[in-house]
């Protein structure tokens, strides 16, 4: 009958074991550590067989040790039994008379052997307090990178503030010289001419000063008193109206009406060539000469000066 895979491999290592020993284990140890991949690099289904398998074997080779001890025991304690001399009876007599034989020795009473394994399983060390001191050891490395961090977030914060404040001290007085140098030039040109000073009061004394309640301190600084500022009018802000309204108006009709004449511009006959404005509908027309010589005509048939 052929031998099967199992078989043959079987006998293979047995003849290597023969023949190479404790180097053709550590041999084989050193090829399957290559072919090894950690547990932290599996999946969990992968996780999950390993150690079920892991468990399997162990609880099988404990049993086996068992086994073997209890075997190793059995064996030792009948070589003793059998080293041992015959133990010599002797006979006793008791009051009623009736006699017994007993040895001068004690017996050797075969019990069976309960290891402490086969209570329960393996008792493992509790790492708690390892896993404790780990916990405290992390914890003060955090609490020192904090630490760190907020050092120097805090030293940044100080040199902020510390430029921001020199940058705000520097707008400040830049606002308030400015302040100043418009107050004295306000001051001066009302000294020098009084127009100009009724001309800065209508500037100068505007709603942004009632609203803020400076004109007294406008007075003190530019000297233009409350009867200067009472004179502000819409001057300023006044629109010119356009003069000559109805000449104006003639002079753009008498245009039209010379510019659609026939003997000027000829009317397009198409109807795209019509133009919409508003609801008026009227059509494109095309001058017949040049633009310049239209226009001396109009000045010779009209006194307006154009």
């Amino acid at each position: 009958m052929a031998k099967s895979k199992s078989q043959r491999m079987k006998e293979y290592r047995e003849r290597k074991k023969a023949s190479l020993g404790e180097k053709w284990l550590i041999q084989e140890s050193n090829r399957t550590r290559e072919y090894y991949k950690p547990t932290s690099q599996l999946n969990s289904k992968e996780k999950q067989a390993r150690r079920e398998r892991i468990r399997d074997n162990v609880s099988a080779y404990r049993k086996r040790q068992t086994a073997l001890l209890n075997k190793t025991n059995d064996v030792t304690l009948l070589k003793e039994a059998d080293l041992d001399e015959p133990n010599p009876l002797v006979l006793i007599e008791d009051e009623n008379g009736v006699s017994s034989t007993s040895t001068q020795q004690p017996l050797i009473v075969k019990m069976p052997l309960i290891s402490a394994k086969s209570k329960g399983g393996k008792k493992r060390a509790s790492h708690a307090l390892k896993r404790a001191t780990n916990e405290i050891c992390n914890l003060k490395k955090h609490n020192k990178n904090l630490k760190k961090s907020q050092n120097t977030l805090r030293k940044r914060l100080e040199r902020e503030k510390k430029r921001n404040s020199t940058r705000d001290t520097e707008n400040i007085r830049k606002k308030l010289l400015y302040a100043e140098c418009v107050s004295k030039e306000i001051r001066e040109t009302s000294e020098e001419n009084p127009t100009k000073r009724k001309l800065a009061g209508i500037v100068v004394s505007g709603k942004f000063m009632r609203k803020y309640k400076m004109l007294t301190e406008l007075k003190k600084s530019t000297n233009i008193t409350w009867r200067t500022q009472a004179k502000r009018s819409k001057k300023l802000n006044h629109e010119r109206q356009p003069r000559n309204l109805f000449l104006r108006q003639k002079i753009s009709s008498d245009v039209e009406e010379f510019l659609c004449r026939d003997d000027n511009s000829r009317c397009m006959p198409g109807k795209a060539d019509a133009v919409k404005y508003g609801k008026v509908k009227k059509q494109k027309r095309i001058l017949n000469d040049y633009l310049h010589n239209i226009l001396i005509k109009f000045c010779a048939e009209h006194t307006y000066r154009i």
